[in-house]
C-alpha cells in the first residue's frame, strides 16, 4: 500500500515538473510595428480564452513575426467566411474556420521568422484574426502598434501615343502612369501650357485635339489620392515639351465635315465628307478610320457614311487620309485630317438612370440622352467624370419616385451639363458643387429651390424655365461663394424670392424675366456683379413689404444698369462703389415714383437719378 502512495507522488511530481520545463520553455516574439496585424477591441471577434489577445491582419498582407527567444509556439485563427479566401501559415494553407481553431505546439528557435499570408479573392473583401498567447508578447510590442504612414502618389510617366513633332488638327492620346505604395484610388487633370484640360477623374487618358495650337506646348499631368494635398492641388506632377508643326498642306485646308454635329446618339447615322480648297478630289483617293481601324479602303469617293451601334459609345476619333490617284506606293497618303465625334449613351423610358452614370463614369462616356419619363427613388449623382445629361425629346422628364426623394440631381464633378429635361415634383432639383457647369433649357418645377450652387465657379445658367410654389417661401436660384456665374434669358416665376446671390463675384444677371412676390433679387456680401437687361416684375399688387431689388450689406462693384423694375429698389452699402444707370421703375404711379422710392429705401450708389427714368408706364 505504501509503495503504491509513492508511485503515485512520484507520477505526480514528474506531471508537474515537465509543466515547470513546458511552461518555461515557451517562446518570445515580437510583433510587426507596420500596421499589418491590428489589436482587436471588439468582444465578439476576440479568441474567447483567458491570457490570449487577438489581432485583425489586413486584407492582402503578410504579417511576419520575428522569433526573439525560442521555445513551444501555438496559436489560434479563424476566417470571416470561407472560401474563395484563403490565409497560409509559412506557406501552409490553413483550415478556412469560421471558429477559432487552434493549432498544434511548434517547437522554434530564436531568430525564426513567422509568416501569415491572407490572400483576398472574394470581391466584397474579408478579415482573418489571429490569436496568440499573452506570455509570448513583450509588453511594449503588444500594447501598441503604429500604423504605417500613408504616402502620396507619384508620377514616373507621360506618354504620347505618337512621337513629336504632328502636324496641326491632328488627336493625340496621353497616358499618366503613376505609381501609390498604399493602393489609394488616384485622380488624374491634364494641363496645357499650365492652362486645365481636365478636372480631376480617375481616367489616366486624355485625348488632345490640337486644333488651334502651334509650336511648343507643354503638356503637364498632376495626381493625386486625396490624402494629401488640398482639393485645388496635387500631390505629384509630370510634364513634357510636344511640338505642334503648321500643316504644310495648309494651302489645301483639308477638313472632314459632319451632317449632323456631335453628339449624336447610339443608331444614329452620320455622313462624313471631306472639303478642300484647291486639293482636287477627283484626282484623289481616300480612305477613312474610325477610332484607329480602317472604316473604307482606298477608293474614290469623298464621304463616309457611318452608321453607329452601342461599340460606338464614347468620344471616337474619325481620320481621312488621302493621296493621289496615281501613287505607287499603296499605303503610303500625303494628306490627312481628322477630328473628334462623340456618340452617347441613349436612356429610354424608365430604364435606369444611376447604373446609366455608373457605366458612362466606368467607361468614359460623356454624353447621356435622356428618352421620356423616369421615375427616380434616390437622387443621381455625378462624381467622377464630366457627363452631360441631355433630354432627346421634348417629353424627357425626371420626377420622383415618392416624397422621400426631395433632390433630382447631384453635380459633384467638373464639366457637367443638364440639358433640355424637366425635371418636376422636387424640393431642391440641381445642386451644383463644382467649376464649369451648364444647365441649359430646362424646365423645372420646384416646390422650393430650382437650383443651388456652392464653392461653383464658371457654371452657365441659361434659357431656363424655373417654376416655383407661392405657399412655399422657396428661393428658385441661390448661388453661394461662387465666381464667374453667368445667369441669362432665364423666366423665373412663382415665388417669393426668385434669386439670391450670396458671396458672388464677377458675375452676369442678364436678360431674365423675373416674377416675384416678395423680393426679386437679393444679394449679399456680392462684388463685380453686373445686372443687366432684366425685367423684375411683382406678381400682385404692390405693397410696402415688396423689393425688386435688394443690395445687402457688403455689397461692391455692382452694375445695375437697364432693367425694368416693377417695385421698390434698396442699396444698403453708403458710399459704396455700385452703379444704378438707365433702370425703369414701371407699373408704379408717379406719386409712388422713383424719388420716393430712392428716399425710403436709403438708396445710394454712384448712378445719378436723372439716368434713371421715374414712369415707364406713360403716367
Amino acid at each position: 500500500m505504501a509503495s503504491n502512495r509513492l508511485a503515485q507522488i512520484l507520477i505526480m511530481l514528474f506531471i508537474i515538473n515537465c509543466l515547470i520545463i513546458s511552461l518555461s520553455n515557451s517562446t518570445s516574439i515580437q510583433l510587426p510595428r507596420d500596421g499589418t496585424l491590428e489589436r482587436v477591441s471588439n468582444s465578439n471577434d476576440q479568441y474567447n480564452k483567458d491570457g490570449w489577445t487577438t489581432y485583425t491582419l489586413e486584407s492582402s498582407s503578410i504579417a511576419r513575426i520575428t522569433v526573439s527567444e525560442g521555445g513551444s509556439f501555438i496559436y489560434a485563427w479563424k476566417l470571416d467566411r470561407q472560401t474563395p479566401n484563403k490565409l497560409y501559415f509559412n506557406n501552409q494553407l490553413l483550415d478556412s474556420v469560421l471558429d477559432f481553431k487552434e493549432s498544434n505546439y511548434i517547437e522554434l528557435t530564436e531568430g525564426d521568422t513567422l509568416k501569415w499570408v491572407f490572400s483576398i479573392n472574394d470581391r466584397n473583401g474579408g478579415k482573418a484574426w489571429i490569436a496568440f498567447p499573452n506570455e509570448y508578447l513583450s509588453l511594449s510590442e503588444s500594447t501598441e502598434f503604429v500604423k504605417p504612414i500613408n504616402k502620396p502618389p507619384g508620377l514616373n510617366n507621360l506618354a504620347p501615343d505618337v512621337s513629336s513633332p504632328q502636324e496641326v488638327g491632328c488627336s493625340i492620346n496621353w497616358t499618366a502612369t503613376a505609381i501609390d505604395d498604399d493602393s489609394d484610388d488616384l485622380f488624374y487633370r491634364f494641363l496645357i501650357n499650365d492652362m486645365s484640360k481636365t478636372s480631376w477623374r480617375k481616367e489616366n487618358t486624355w485625348m488632345w485635339n490640337t486644333t488651334g495650337y502651334e509650336g511648343k506646348c507643354k503638356i503637364e499631368a498632376q495626381v493625386r489620392d486625396g490624402n494629401h494635398s488640398k482639393p485645388e492641388n496635387f500631390d505629384d506632377n509630370i510634364s513634357t515639351i510636344f511640338f505642334i508643326k503648321k500643316d504644310r498642306h495648309d494651302i489645301y485646308n483639308l477638313t472632314i465635315k459632319a451632317d449632323k454635329s456631335s453628339p449624336q446618339v447610339e443608331g444614329s447615322t452620320i455622313t462624313f465628307k471631306i472639303l478642300s480648297n484647291n486639293l482636287d478630289l477627283n484626282d484623289s483617293l481616300c480612305r477613312f478610320f474610325v477610332r484607329g481601324r480602317a472604316a473604307t479602303d482606298w477608293g474614290t469617293s469623298p464621304s463616309l457614311v457611318w452608321i453607329t451601334n452601342n461599340s460606338d459609345i464614347g468620344t471616337n476619333k474619325i481620320e481621312v487620309q488621302v493621296k493621289n490617284m496615281n501613287s505607287p506606293n499603296e499605303n503610303k497618303y500625303i494628306y490627312s485630317a481628322n477630328m473628334s465625334y462623340d456618340i452617347g449613351l441613349l436612356i429610354k423610358d424608365n430604364e435606369d438612370i444611376p447604373t446609366a452614370i455608373k457605366f458612362a463614369e466606368s467607361n468614359n462616356i460623356i454624353y447621356i440622352f435622356i428618352k421620356g419619363l423616369h421615375k427616380i427613388s434616390k437622387p443621381l449623382e455625378i462624381n467622377n467624370f464630366p457627363i452631360k445629361m441631355i433630354g432627346l425629346s421634348k417629353d424627357s422628364r425626371i420626377t420622383p419616385a415618392d416624397s422621400n426623394v426631395e433632390c433630382a440631381t447631384y453635380l459633384n464633378a467638373d464639366n457637367c451639363s443638364i440639358m433640355n429635361i424637366s425635371l418636376e415634383g422636387f424640393s431642391e432639383s440641381i445642386i451644383i458643387h463644382a467649376d464649369n457647369c451648364t444647365i441649359e433649357n430646362t424646365n423645372i418645377f420646384s416646390d422650393e429651390t430650382a437650383i443651388k450652387a456652392e464653392k461653383s465657379n464658371n457654371t452657365t445658367i441659361i434659357n431656363n424655365i424655373f417654376h416655383g410654389d407661392t405657399n412655399n417661401e422657396g428661393v428658385l436660384l441661390f448661388i453661394d461663394n461662387s465666381a464667374f456665374i453667368k445667369i441669362m434669358n432665364n423666366t423665373l416665376d412663382n415665388s417669393t424670392n426668385p434669386i439670391i446671390l450670396a458671396s458672388v463675384g464677377n458675375s452676369y444677371l442678364e436678360r431674365n424675366e423675373i416674377i416675384y412676390s416678395n423680393i426679386g433679387v437679393e444679394m449679399i456680401g456680392c462684388n463685380g456683379v453686373d445686372i443687366l437687361n432684366n425685367s423684375i416684375k411683382l406678381s400682385q399688387k404692390y405693397g410696402n413689404f415688396a423689393y425688386s431689388f435688394r443690395i445687402c450689406k457688403n455689397c461692391e462693384n455692382i452694375r445695375v444698369v437697364n432693367n425694368t423694375i416693377g417695385g421698390k429698389a434698396c442699396d444698403d452699402n453708403s458710399n459704396s462703389t455700385n452703379k444704378w444707370e438707365k433702370n425703369c421703375w414701371k407699373d408704379l404711379p408717379c406719386s409712388e415714383g422713383q424719388d420716393k422710392i430712392i428716399q425710403r429705401c436709403k438708396l445710394y450708389g454712384k448712378g445719378s437719378l436723372d439716368k434713371n427714368p421715374k414712369c415707364c408706364n406713360g403716367d
